[in-house]
């Protein structure tokens, strides 16, 4: 195992050990073993879906994600719990486009403290987290430098300052989405992209549309955007 490997294999040993069973914790595991139900906000988001399938729980509905948790044993539980806060932790450093994963720490911390594991309670799908939270990531490591040392938000209408440099100023991943959003206009630049493939569908009275015909061009004239088709880092 060459140097870089064996030292991001020890950061990753750390977080599990740091926050391990938070983790576990977080996705309602031990609740639905003991009592045989879902905590509430727990039912049908990836996380906890994506361990019942670990723990080779069968699926009632494959459409719905609902599964059958009535024969979970708490040996079930002991067997599987490394390998699902392994997989958990591997989905938040493929978040983290970063060569040293930088960030992942911070991921885990947004995971945690999120009000539910979905989108309105702040913390994105996987989907979501290896495209839009990503390309978030990307950006704000691309013009953090830029960025002044404090700036105002309005939290629970009075004015705050903060440090915008600070990742762990961020309260959760969503006001951190949309907060890259809006400082990209001011402080971001143009991403190198390549321009690919597109075709012009409209130009009229100064508007010009263009149809991208690969993921290069959809990257190139999406940029500055959050939309999946549009996260380079993906």
């Amino acid at each position: 195992m060459r140097y870089y490997e064996f030292i991001m294999e020890y950061k990753t040993q750390i977080t599990k050990g740091n926050y391990g069973q938070k983790i576990l914790d977080k996705i309602g595991l031990p609740t639905i073993v003991q009592r045989k139900a879902f905590p509430p906000n727990m039912y049908e988001n990836d996380y906890t879906m994506g361990a019942l399938d670990l723990m080779d729980t069968p699926r009632i509905n494959p459409i719905d994600n609902s599964h059958n948790i009535d024969n979970i044993t708490v040996e079930d539980y002991n067997e599987h719990k490394d390998e699902i806060v392994d997989w958990l932790l591997q989905q938040f450093e493929y978040f983290d486009p970063t060569s040293n994963k930088q960030y992942t720490q911070q991921i885990v911390k947004w995971f945690l403290n999120a009000k539910s594991l979905s989108p309105q309670g702040g913390f994105p799908s996987i989907e979501d987290g290896i495209s839009t939270l990503k390309q978030s990531l990307y950006s704000f490591q691309k013009m953090k430098e830029r960025l002044p040392q404090e700036m105002t938000r309005t939290v629970d209408d009075k004015d705050q300052p903060y440090n915008p440099r600070d990742i762990a100023s961020y309260p959760d991943a969503g006001t951190f989405m949309s907060s890259v959003q809006k400082m990209r206009q001011e402080f971001g630049k143009p991403d190198d992209l390549p321009k690919g493939d597109s075709i012009i569908i409209y130009n009229k009275d100064g508007v010009t549309a263009r149809w991208a015909k690969d993921q290069a061009a959809a990257c190139h004239l999406g940029q500055g955007t959050q939309w999946c088709t549009a996260a380079t880092q993906s």
